[in-house]
């Protein structure tokens, strides 16, 4: 499956819609992911950018994005970054994932993940980190997510 994700990057993502249809396959490969709606803005080898858009369904009672959303997006993006860094045989699976809530989210919010030490063996545990932020690039979220690679 993540060889299939990097192949369908890189055919769709220079197309005029070639963005929003491969977040759309990953919505549907990925049924919780797609729960949040994600628009995967890039994504490169130990990078990502993802956004999800403020929508009734992923908010809580105070009107506020709901945390579980936010963790939701935090892994997404932890995940897109490692495997798109994965040789095509390697495997990840997510062991632990920890959420630091800074500020009530509203509006469109921003993951960004990187993993320092590209150079390195991607295999055994490995954290990625990831930060949310609204649109004003407040940071709304911290993520820390440990992925198990193979």
């Amino acid at each position: 499956m993540v060889n299939t994700f990097k192949t369908w990057w890189r055919r769709l993502a220079p197309l005029p819609l070639g963005k929003w249809l491969f977040s759309k396959a990953l919505a549907l490969l990925i049924p919780y992911t797609g729960t949040i709606s994600p628009f995967v803005l890039e994504v490169s080898p130990g990078y990502a950018r993802v956004r999800m858009s403020d929508k009734r369904r992923i908010r809580n009672h105070l009107s506020s994005i709901h945390a579980l959303s936010l963790a939701n997006l935090g892994e997404l993006t932890t995940g897109l970054a490692l495997h798109f860094a994965l040789k095509d045989q390697q495997r990840a699976i997510l062991t632990n994932l920890s959420a630091e809530y800074h500020k009530k989210a509203r509006g469109p919010i921003t993951a960004i993940a990187s993993i320092k030490n590209l150079d390195q063996a991607l295999v055994g545990p490995i954290e990625v980190n990831a930060q949310l932020f609204d649109k004003n690039l407040v940071l709304v979220t911290s993520v820390k997510a440990l992925w198990l690679a193979s």
